[in-house]
């Protein structure tokens, strides 16, 4: 009982609703219908008329045999021509028309009904297909990969007299590291053509300008204290500095500025929190300032707060060479990581000094 329920509801609701009224072959029917017998009775009216000299019933019958046949052909024309909605507007027009002009019905039935059994061929239109042609070439595979290794760029933008190559090869730096990026655009802002210089400027300025927000931000920061943690926005500011430093973007005094101020940001987010990333960030900068007690003490200090000794030990190791302290040269290196190791350069040096 209860799955016969929903079964029944299903098959009402997929059954079509059926509208009251004619459908429209009852209207073609009825239309048909009303046509013929007022043709009809309209020819018997007219033949008695005539016989009848006009008497008032007679001309009364054709009167209604005229409206019986003007009212099918309106039905006709607004049920079953393909422009129907324009037709029901029309409708009261052609019943006008038809019935006040003698004998206009006829006229206007057969050619209504001559235009719809009859309707018009349409003419195809001069169509021409053509294939695709197939292309002497095949479309060049887009590579995700650099174009070029860093010795190859080096090499096209100092020799190369393709002007193409060097401006592909400016681009090419848009999809390296900062760090790689940075000496290459240098190199191009020397070319001799402004296309490839201006392009180098261009991107080495975009750089720049997104270092220079950051710390635009960042100090406007640090006028709202109650809403940031001011050792965080410290942080942020000594790792910008450093990192235009660190990517060789300014020179001169400029540099010296830029490298206090990262130190001064550096001391002041270690204040309120211990933090190894900033200590290490402090060595690296006293090293490059030349302070070499001041920056083996942030390195250890960076160990003591919780970093791998391993991630100091390639700085501790060029602090003891600038000291002339050669014996601790090579135990330094034995802690630098074997993935560092790999790297030609560090692999040179670890060898020289005689270290696996």
């Amino acid at each position: 009982m209860t799955d016969e329920a929903p079964q029944s509801t299903l098959t009402a609701e997929l059954q079509p609703e059926v509208k009251p009224g004619l459908t429209r072959n009852n209207k073609l029917r009825l239309s048909y219908l009303a046509i013929g017998s007022g043709w009809l009775a309209e020819a018997m009216a007219t033949v008695a008329t005539l016989y009848a000299n006009n008497s008032l019933s007679m001309i009364l019958w054709h009167i209604v045999a005229c409206t019986i046949t003007t009212l099918g052909l309106c039905l006709f024309v607004s049920t079953q021509t393909p422009l129907m909605g324009q037709a029901r507007r029309i409708a009261p027009v052609y019943f006008s028309l038809c019935f006040l002009v003698p004998y206009a019905v006829i006229g206007l039935a057969v050619a209504t009904l001559f235009g719809f059994l009859c309707p018009r061929v349409k003419t195809l239109q001069p169509l021409q297909l053509i294939k695709i042609p197939s292309l002497p070439f095949k479309p060049l595979e887009v590579d995700t990969g650099l174009s070029f290794t860093n010795g190859g760029m080096y090499d096209v933008l100092r020799h190369s007299d393709d002007i193409d190559k060097r401006r592909t090869a400016v681009m090419a730096t848009t999809r390296m590291k900062d760090k790689v990026a940075v000496p290459l655009l240098k190199l191009a802002m020397r070319d001799p053509v402004d296309d490839v210089r201006l392009l180098a400027y261009s991107i080495k300025d975009k750089i720049e300008s997104r270092i220079n927000m950051t710390i635009r931000d960042q100090q406007l920061l640090l006028a709202e204290p109650d809403k940031v943690d001011p050792a965080d926005v410290h942080r942020v500011l000594a790792f910008s500095y450093w990192e235009m430093i660190y990517l060789e973007l300014v020179e001169g005094d400029l540099r010296n500025f830029i490298l206090a101020e990262a130190i001064k940001h550096a001391e002041l987010c270690l204040e309120t929190k211990a933090d190894s990333a900033v200590n290490i960030l402090i060595g690296r900068a006293e090293l490059t300032r030349g302070n070499l007690d001041d920056a083996a003490t942030a390195l250890r200090q960076a160990v003591t707060n919780g970093a791998r000794p391993a991630s100091v030990a390639s700085y501790l190791a060029e602090i003891s060479y600038l000291r002339a302290d050669f014996v601790a040269v090579p135990a330094a290196l034995r802690l630098v990581p074997q993935q560092f190791k790999r790297i030609p350069s560090v692999r040179r040096l670890c060898e020289k000094w005689a270290v696996a």
